[in-house]
C-alpha cells in the first residue's frame, strides 16, 4: 500500500520480487495454498536477492507451506494425463 512507500513504481517492484521468490519455491511447495504477503518496509525493494529469497522461503516453512526437499513428481494441483 502507500504506507510501504509512495512511488507505484517502487510498490510494484516490491510485488514482483515477492512473486519471483514463491515462483522459485514453487517445486517445493506441498500443496495448493492461497498465499497473502504483507509488507511493512520499503527496504525490501533495495534487499539482495538471495537475501530476500532467503526470507520468503524461511517465511513459508514456519507456515508448513514449503517443505524442505523438492518433489520429484509433479505438483499437487497438477493431474498425469491417462
Amino acid at each position: 500500500s502507500r504506507k510501504v512507500h509512495k512511488s507505484a513504481v517502487v510498490r510494484n517492484r516490491i510485488r514482483r520480487r515477492i512473486y519471483e521468490c514463491i515462483r522459485h519455491c514453487q517445486p517445493n511447495i506441498t500443496g495448493p495454498y492461497d498465499v497473502i504477503v504483507t509488507v511493512y518496509q520499503e527496504s525490501i525493494a533495495t534487499l539482495p536477492a538471495e537475501q530476500l529469497e532467503a526470507v520468503v522461503r524461511g517465511l513459508l516453512q514456519r507456515a508448513g507451506i514449503v517443505s524442505d526437499q523438492a518433489n520429484t513428481g509433479p505438483h499437487a494441483i497438477v493431474k498425469e494425463k491417462e
